[in-house]
Formats: C-alpha cells, sequence, structure tokens
C-alpha cells in the first residue's frame, strides 16, 4: 500500500489486475478497463504550495478516486500526480465511469484537473497470455490516450475501445497472419 494515499502501490496493482486477468476463463464475456488519470498543473501545485500541499491535495484525490469506482475496482496512487484504475464491465463502454473520475477530481479539494486516458478490451483473449504483459501493453496504450487528453488541453480523457494488443498476436493461438511468401 502506497502510505500517502492508502491505496495500492504500483507492484500491487500489477498484481491485483494479474491474478484478475489469469482467473479469468475463454467464457468469461465481461471488458476489462484501464485507467491512467494524471493530475493537470500539479507542479505548479507543488511550486505554489511546497510538499505539504501537494500532500493535502493527493490525499483527497485518492480518496474520491476510492468512492467514484466501485468497491471490488483496483486503484493505485503510483507517482506525484498519477494515478491507476483497474475495473471490470459487462459492457465494452466505460465513458460514464471516465467522466465520473474527471468529475471526482474537479470537486476535491484544490479543484485540480486531470487529463486521463482509458483502454477497454474484451477479457476473454486475454486468458491464456501472460499477465503482466497484458497489463503493460494496456497501460502503456492508457498512458499514450492520457498524453493526447493533455495536449488537447487536459481536463478530459480519451478512451480506446478493443484497441489491438500485439500481446494477442500469438502464432499458437491461430489469431496471428503468417507473413505473405509470394
Amino acid at each position: 500500500v502506497e502510505p500517502l494515499t492508502g491505496l495500492l502501490n504500483r507492484d500491487a496493482f500489477y498484481d491485483r489486475v494479474a491474478t484478475l486477468i489469469g482467473a479469468r476463463s475463454r467464457r468469461d464475456d465481461r471488458h476489462l478497463v484501464v485507467i491512467v488519470v494524471n493530475l493537470d498543473s500539479f507542479s505548479l501545485l507543488t511550486a505554489m504550495t511546497g510538499a505539504s500541499g501537494a500532500n493535502r491535495a493527493r490525499v483527497p484525490i485518492g480518496q474520491h478516486l476510492r468512492e467514484t469506482v466501485r468497491r471490488d475496482a483496483s486503484v493505485a496512487h503510483v507517482g506525484e500526480a498519477e494515478f491507476m484504475i483497474a475495473e471490470l464491465f459487462t459492457t465494452p463502454q466505460p465513458s460514464p465511469l471516465a467522466e465520473r473520475i474527471r468529475g471526482c477530481i474537479t470537486t476535491a479539494p484544490f479543484r485540480l484537473t486531470a487529463s486521463i486516458g482509458v483502454v477497454s478490451t474484451p477479457l476473454r483473449p486475454l486468458a491464456n497470455h501472460p499477465s503482466p504483459d497484458v497489463l503493460d501493453e494496456l497501460l502503456n496504450l492508457a498512458t499514450s490516450a492520457m498524453y493526447e487528453a493533455r495536449r488537447a488541453g487536459g481536463n478530459q480523457y480519451r478512451l480506446l475501445l478493443a484497441p489491438p494488443l500485439t500481446v494477442l498476436d500469438d502464432p499458437n493461438e491461430g489469431n496471428w497472419a503468417a507473413p505473405d511468401e509470394s
């Protein structure tokens, strides 16, 4: 557990999500949603209020995030201004959650905004692949989406629905196309 916010740290987040991915079967029809949240202008807040002011912002934001997601969601504080969330959905569309997360940050003390990257992918194809590799790729995609939201001005999210995952390009799984020999 990350001591400041009481949320998961990076290692615990990976362990919990890897277990979640690995425990699913090929018949599971749910969707894994992975979210990367980065607080906009957090370095400015730190410069203006110092480390104690930054900490006074991080703690309630972590609490607001925990209250915004479902009880079984995994929520981690992994950097000064970065949080990660993983949750299972019965539908592929996590936009309402992304909007609630954006709103919960703007209503927390210090009224910060956030750039958010969201990836939603069917859980079934992930079942027989190494969970850490799958999570690495999903987090990389969510982080890229978060940076896209930041470049667009922040205080918004970018969503990737069922993006193609290179980790699933396993020639032994039958979903891999052999190179054209012609």
